[in-house]
């Protein structure tokens, strides 16, 4: 469904890993947040992996034997939505699920969380022989997995706050009006040039669990502007740009990802006539 792997946003603790080269960082970030904080017990283990394939991403696992249960924090770009999963395989042995982490059908739950309940024997494994087990994330085309890594053992490193859901929408707006329209406010900022370019903002985002929604309206005294975006985990994503009055909207743009786990869409706003430079509203 998304043939070419493209660079999408990254969430915090996605971010502090990639600036830090190493992924302790994250790990302890998306852990120490209220909502997959383990909990109880004594000496919980941490895994990781870095997930390769048809895309990619990384995941994040922290065990607690003692009071049974598993934390997990899952980043996947590039490729479509679909099931994640503990594997129990060597590297290139297609191996068989041990547990899953997330899928769409699986309600109250998103790519970070906690399971509860899960089996001691699997946890102690799991913290005993972290390279015997992968994470993957399987699709209907990839129902085996799509991307998928070999776990490892993660000392944790300094905490940093996180957040992240299974659904992740943004729209962005370029302004090349040259009317100084603010769309991440809403307000109005010194007018730009009118050079074919234009000032980017973005212009809403959401991160709901299970559907994300981004919906403005920017009402201006020569015309609106209104931009929609719905990223469901089951089903197609919807998304909208419209212009009324003297205002022309384009879109999507380049740096648009439309498919898989996050949302981003890149719309182009303009009034014909404006400016004779090439590549200005383009028709």
């Amino acid at each position: 469904m998304r043939p070419k792997l493209t660079r999408s946003y990254l969430p915090p603790f996605i971010s502090a890993v990639v600036a830090t080269g190493g992924i302790a960082v994250g790990l302890t970030a998306i852990l120490s947040s209220g909502a997959v904080a383990a909990g109880g017990g004594a000496d919980p283990t941490t895994l990781s992996t870095k997930l390769e394939g048809k895309g990619r991403g990384r995941a994040f696992l922290k065990l607690n034997p003692s009071s049974r249960k598993l934390c997990y924090a899952v980043h996947a770009d590039g490729v479509d939505k679909g099931r994640v999963f503990i594997g129990k395989g060597r590297k290139r042995n297609r191996g068989q699920s041990a547990l899953t982490l997330f899928a769409p059908n699986v309600k109250h739950r998103g790519l970070s969380g906690c399971l509860s309940n899960v089996s001691t024997s699997l946890i102690r494994s799991l913290a005993a022989h972290p390279g015997q087990f992968f994470v993957a994330v399987a699709n209907r085309r990839y129902p085996h997995g799509a991307i998928r890594g070999q776990l490892r053992h993660s000392p944790p490193g300094p905490a940093a706050p996180a957040a992240y859901s299974a659904t992740d929408c943004y729209v962005y707006l370029y302004d090349d009006t040259g009317e100084g329209h603010d769309f991440a406010t809403g307000g109005q900022t010194t007018p730009k040039p009118i050079d074919g370019t234009g000032t980017r903002y973005l212009a809403g985002e959401d991160h709901s669990a299970t559907t994300c929604i981004v919906s403005r309206t920017y009402n201006f005294p020569r015309g609106t502007i209104k931009v929609y975006a719905k990223d469901r985990l089951i089903g197609s994503n919807v998304y909208s740009c419209t212009a009324t009055g003297i205002y022309k909207c384009f879109g999507p743009r380049e740096g648009s990802t439309l498919k898989g786990w996050t949302l981003r869409v890149v719309y182009y706003v303009c009034i014909p006539g404006a400016s004779p430079l090439p590549g200005y509203c383009p028709r």
